[in-house]
């Protein structure tokens, strides 16, 4: 079992970013991905009270519960796959697959524009997690998109 677990940790993702995997591109998508859904959501957000327990659900919870599932879990199984390892422009099938199923969910709570809407940032998180092989590079863009569409609601009230 033991030898077991170093694959499966692999295969989610809960391993260290690859060296050099974390350069100035994964850097232009923090801040511009983060500067981009401070505007959206300066522009789009409701302007009504929100708990600091929602925020933190919404800015913490939800995105390592989404990543831990959909980059980790499908997205990684996907790459073991020849299906999942191929690739256009650099974007993996598992990534594209892993993408959909993300905006599907997101179909669930969202309204259909808002679920639509998530697929683009999706993409950039697939790609990290392709390009690093970890689950961690996606989940801190995740936290850090989600952080700066939501303080849009601190900065209403």
């Amino acid at each position: 079992m033991e030898q077991a677990l170093p694959g499966i940790r692999a295969d989610l993702g809960l391993e260290a970013p690859e060296q050099g995997s974390l350069d100035w591109l994964f850097i232009l998508a923090l801040v511009g991905g983060a500067t981009l859904a401070w505007i959206v959501g300066g522009i789009t957000q409701a302007r009504d009270a929100v708990s600091w327990l929602t925020l933190a659900s919404l800015v913490v919870w939800q995105p390592v519960v989404e990543e831990l599932l959909f980059r980790g879990v499908l997205q990684g199984m996907l790459r073991r796959t020849g299906l999942g390892l191929r690739s256009c422009r650099g974007l993996s099938t598992a990534n594209l697959i892993t993408s959909l199923a993300f905006v599907l969910v997101h179909f669930v709570n969202q309204p259909m524009a808002w679920a639509l809407a998530v697929f683009a940032p999706s993409l950039v998180f697939g790609y990290f997690r392709d390009r690093s092989g970890s689950v961690l590079p996606p989940l801190v863009l995740h936290v850090i998109y989600n952080g700066a569409f939501f303080a849009t609601l601190l900065a209403a009230q």
